[in-house]
Formats: C-alpha cells, sequence, structure tokens
C-alpha cells in the first residue's frame, strides 16, 4: 500500500490562519473591561501594555516567561535613576522577546513623570510585523 505524502496548502488560506492567530478581545483599560475584539497592530499594542502591566513571577495564572520585572527592579532603593535608565530598556526588551509578532524594540527616551507618582515616563518603539509603534510608559 502506497501512501501519498505530498501536502497541497492553499497559500489563502494558510494567510488567513496566521492572521486569526492576532484576533483577540479587546481591553479597555480605562474602565476596565472587555469591549469587543481587535486584531493586527492593535492587538500587539493591547498584548505590550498588558505584558508590561503584568509583574513576572507574581501570578499563577502566567508562565515564568510572562510579564516584566520593571517594578521589582525599582523598588530597589540601592538602584540609581542612572542604573534604572540603563536597565529598563533591557527589562522592556526581554519582556516582550516572546512574543513572535514583535521584531525590535528600540529608541528609549526618560522623562519624569508628571503624575503625582513617584515614577519613570519611559517613551519607545517597537516594531512588529504589522508596523512601527510608540509606546509609553510610567513605571
Amino acid at each position: 500500500m502506497d501512501i501519498d505524502t505530498d501536502l497541497l496548502l492553499d497559500v489563502d488560506e494558510v494567510e488567513d490562519d496566521a492572521e486569526q492567530e492576532t484576533r483577540t478581545y479587546k481591553i479597555d483599560f480605562e474602565n476596565g473591561c472587555i469591549s469587543g475584539m481587535t486584531d493586527g497592530l492593535e492587538a500587539v499594542e493591547q498584548a505590550i501594555t498588558k505584558i508590561l502591566l503584568t509583574e513576572r513571577y507574581k501570578n499563577l495564572a502566567y508562565s515564568d516567561d510572562y510579564g516584566c520585572e520593571i517594578l521589582d527592579t525599582m523598588m530597589n532603593d540601592e538602584n540609581t535613576d542612572a542604573f534604572l535608565e540603563a536597565e529598563i530598556p533591557d527589562l522592556i526588551a526581554d519582556a516582550l522577546s516572546d512574543d513572535e509578532r514583535i521584531l525590535g524594540v528600540d529608541n528609549f527616551e526618560f522623562y519624569d513623570s508628571a503624575d503625582e507618582r513617584d515614577g519613570i515616563k519611559v517613551t519607545f518603539d517597537v516594531s512588529t510585523i504589522y508596523g512601527e509603534l510608540n509606546m509609553e510608559g510610567v513605571f
């Protein structure tokens, strides 16, 4: 008995499957609720925000590869502002490295936070498979 090992794939079908992988629930971070669906560049932006808001190793729902360690680093009183500005880009890049949609992170800039909290505002650019994003966070 001969087994046919040729596999025929429809390119359009494969591309549709890849595109659907990024479709997810849209999170309204301001109001703390789900508000529809999102995909593409907007879904990647949401994923970045969610990753940076999640403390690594603190949530049993996530693996040890998910989240970031910025808050732990900032809470260490021995770390100077200069150290934080050197370390935060690496922490952000590391936190985002497991997302295959993200190609690179660069152009970090630091500002004093205008918020009442004592913190640092960071802006940075993210290259994704869908295009470029300008992100910011206050830590």
